[in-house]
């Protein structure tokens, strides 16, 4: 009786095996339930992700358009905004029940990680939908994967990046399935942007190219455009307002060809036009609001690069415009044309938000460090050449405040954008108060120019 009934137990459990195996496959196929996430996000009109943080435990829910039965997905956390340096996980149908770790080191295909910290939930392909859940822990303890921190009190919070294919195995996913996005993994996604339009008596101008003829004879060109921001504004100069936000305006039909654009603010009102350097090769005459004087060549308000978002202000402060403050703005527009097309026309620009109810506090920007790549802390204000091979050099500001207005004794640095050219590979800032102490800390450790020429970080206290 005792064999029988064992022979019987083992038949049960052999059953109660089978049906497991059964059902794991039959699990990679049951489509994510959106009501398990209380976050999400629409990257791109073909890639949705969803996530959750349970204790220290990240939950991940990610969806992609895909033209068959077939395809791939990948998302990565990326310091600077592009692959080099990136955190990935990606998911295939040809392996419909695993989950690939990985890490990127270049613009090429993801590294396999030593250690797979991804923990598969489900995955499959249902209704022209691919998609997959996981999970991982905030902080692996692995030095292949970035550590999720508390992203609630940043500015922009984590880069992601998003690709997706469909073939069934990971491969190249060509211009148009990609994306490069800021996501807040800490609090509900929100834009700040939306807060700026919703306050009573906003106002806003465009500063847009007007159809520039991006040149078919040169692969780089430089167009510096000068503005008189009373006028673009509908106000006289004597009327002070305080600008809360500067969006960046990309044409989608030239996008490729914009390679980056700065912004630099003007007080003169002199009368007679001035010459500016302008493509390393000619001069070109610009309008007497832009004019040069010799305090200085007016001061950098905002730069543009792929993959920056809009820049708003902390509440209760404004950038100080008119009213004896800036009164013009020149944007120097950086266009790239390697294969010399012909017929690219381009409407760029920005769309400033301002408003002129004044606010509390002023905001400034100090330009720090070697923005010239000269080298000139090293040999008196001569231009130097960077060496051959890796190097390594730091700067000094010794007094954070000099250069702000009469009396201004106290600062508190709010933002931080690294910049470095296509020089650099890895670049830190650090803020001390009068007696030495660390009070913020900035840092990029993967450098990437190409996704994203000037790096907003996630920041280590607020400066002092």
């Amino acid at each position: 009786g005792r064999v029988a009934a064992q022979q019987a137990m083992r038949r049960t459990m052999r059953a109660l095996a089978l049906m497991l195996c059964l059902a794991l496959p039959l699990n990679t196929w049951a489509a994510i339930n959106a009501n398990n996430y209380p976050l999400s996000k629409q990257v791109d009109s073909d890639y949705t992700m969803y996530w959750k943080i349970d204790g220290n435990t990240f939950h991940l829910g990610i969806e992609a358009s895909v033209s068959g039965a077939t395809g791939w997905v990948g998302f990565g956390i990326s310091e600077a905004g592009g692959m080099p340096g990136a955190d990935i996980v990606y998911y295939e149908t040809s392996k419909p029940t695993d989950i690939t770790d990985a890490h990127a080191l270049a613009y090429s295909a993801p590294v396999i990680d030593d250690c797979n910290d991804w923990t598969f939930v489900s995955g499959g392909v249902e209704a022209g939908k691919l998609f997959f859940e996981a999970t991982r822990p905030l902080s692996t303890g692995d030095g292949q994967d970035w550590e999720l921190l508390d992203d609630s009190a940043t500015r922009n919070g984590h880069q992601i990046i998003a690709a997706w294919g469909d073939t069934e195995a990971i491969g190249y996913h060509g211009p148009t399935k990609r994306k490069a996005d800021a996501v807040h993994f800490f609090k509900e996604p929100s834009d700040p942007l939306d807060a700026v339009k919703a306050i009573e008596g906003i106002q806003f101008a465009d500063i847009l190219h007007d159809d520039f003829d991006i040149p078919d004879d040169a692969i780089t060109t430089y167009e510096y455009w000068c503005i008189d921001m009373a006028e673009k504004m509908g106000l006289s100069g004597d009327t002070a307002v305080h600008i809360l936000a500067i969006e960046p305006v990309i044409d989608a039909d030239t996008a490729a060809h914009v390679h980056h654009f700065t912004v630099d603010g003007y007080a003169g009102t002199e009368s007679s036009e001035t010459e500016f350097y302008s493509a390393g090769e000619s001069y070109r005459q610009l309008g007497s609001q832009c004019r040069r004087t010799q305090s200085g060549d007016g001061a950098k308000l905002y730069a543009w690069t792929p993959g920056n978002q809009a820049l708003v202000f902390p509440a209760g402060t404004g950038l100080r415009m008119l009213g004896g403050s800036f009164r013009s703005f020149m944007i120097d527009t950086h266009y790239d044309n390697p294969e010399l097309l012909s017929g690219l026309k381009d409407s760029s620009g920005i769309r400033v938000w301002f408003t002129t109810t004044l606010q509390a506090q002023d905001i400034g920007v100090m330009q720090i460090g070697d923005p010239k790549v000269a080298l000139t802390d090293f040999a008196d204000g001569a231009f130097l050449t960077l060496p051959a091979g890796k190097s390594k050099y730091s700067f000094s500001c010794t007094r954070l405040t000099q250069g702000f207005a009469e009396g201004v004794d106290q600062v508190t640095v709010f933002a931080s954008m690294l910049h470095m050219h296509e020089y650099g590979q890895r670049q830190e800032l650090r803020i001390k108060d009068a007696n030495g102490r660390l009070k913020r800390r900035d840092q990029v450790q993967v450098y990437d120019f190409r996704q994203n020429g000037m790096i907003d970080p996630m920041s280590v206290g607020a400066g002092y």
